[in-house]
């Protein structure tokens, strides 16, 4: 009987600790909104960790290239690149400027329309910079700001974090 009693709280004991584990994992990932920023310097170091002591995984070289902030640890933010590719950058190197990545080649158009007047072609990999977002669409311009106009919004990477004007 006593043996049984202790087999029960034993197992009642570790279903309650992994309930509690889960629980606050959810709700640690919860907490911490995914957004959209670029990389503000023309040389920015990703790292395997939080920390200056943490190696070098890869090293960016391309300003305004745009990463998806996943997390957050004192000044340091865990990015993820269009690649899928995760890693930690101090916010120091990491600009708020919204810059995207075409990911379906198509018009870009004079009006949030597929019926307006067509502007320009835009090639899968174009680097573009973000004015604004609606709903199915976004105003954007390019690096040389040569075009601007609106391109539909599911066809640019990682436009589901944008805040709606």
């Amino acid at each position: 009987m006593v043996i049984k009693i202790i087999i029960f709280f034993f197992l009642n004991f570790n279903f309650l600790i992994t309930l509690h584990a889960n629980a606050s994992s959810q709700k640690f990932l919860n907490n911490f909104d995914v957004r959209m920023e670029s990389i503000k310097t023309s040389k920015a170091n990703l790292r395997y960790g939080p920390g200056k002591h943490f190696p070098i995984m890869w090293i960016f070289k391309k300003k305004k290239w745009p990463i998806m902030i996943i997390d957050k640890h004192d000044h340091w933010r865990k990015i993820k690149t269009i690649n899928k590719t995760t890693g930690w950058m101090h916010d120091s190197q990491l600009s708020s400027k919204k810059t995207s990545i075409v990911v379906f080649p198509d018009f870009l158009y004079k009006k949030p329309s597929t019926k307006a007047k067509k502007i320009a072609y835009l090639k899968q990999n174009l680097l573009i910079d973000l004015i604004k977002c609606k709903v199915f669409w976004c105003k954007i311009e390019m690096e040389n700001k040569k075009f601007s106009g609106w391109f539909i919004k599911n066809y640019l990477w990682g436009t589901k974090h944008i805040k709606l004007d």
